[in-house]
């Protein structure tokens, strides 16, 4: 008998794959999570180093809505896809819109593991697997560099997606391997 023949994902696919899995937090949501906390203090070292992380992670790509002059974080630009339509949400310091009542371990679990503060799932979109390998040390400088900048009171953008491709098991994590 012959081997299976494995092939690799076409470029469209891939593309497509990854430009959904940029749109970190994409479901519009109230992302407060009790009383305002912080748990990272603002050690000026840290949001250096969290600048760095934030311009390395391309966070205001889809965040941040440049083409209508869109306030930093507050929300991204549409990207339209053959399964919807979707937004990179305001991630400012905001208490109400943002993730200004975010705890370290929120942002955390947000980036590694895919849920929110409130325990929704960000799928499709995270966990990213670029930053799922991230240490939680330059996670924890990015959230500095987040807080350090101006909060934004301003709603995300609904996302419109296919509920089909918001489907996921809630009793183990996705997995490609086999």
């Amino acid at each position: 008998m012959g081997q299976p023949v494995m092939h690799r994902p076409s470029r469209v696919f891939l593309s497509l794959l990854s430009r959904l899995t940029l749109l970190a937090l994409l479901l519009p949501a109230s992302f407060g999570a009790g009383p305002a906390r912080a748990d990272s203090a603002a050690d000026p070292a840290a949001v250096k180093r969290g600048a760095y992380v934030f311009a390395v992670a391309g966070c205001a790509n889809c965040h941040t809505d440049r083409k209508n002059k869109g306030a930093m974080l507050a929300g991204g630009p549409a990207l339209a896809t053959p399964f919807g339509t979707f937004y990179g949400p305001n991630i400012t310091p905001d208490p109400t819109y943002g993730i200004g009542r975010w705890s370290d371990a929120d942002f955390i679990r947000a980036l590694r593991e895919g849920y929110r503060a409130d325990g929704a799932h960000l799928f499709p979109a995270f966990p990213y697997p670029s930053f799922t390998l991230m240490t939680d040390a330059d996670m924890l400088d990015l959230k500095a560099y987040i807080f350090s900048l101006p909060p934004v009171a301003q709603p995300s953008n609904a996302t419109r997606a296919l509920r089909l491709l918001l489907i996921q098991s809630t009793t183990e994590p996705m997995s490609c391997a086999a």
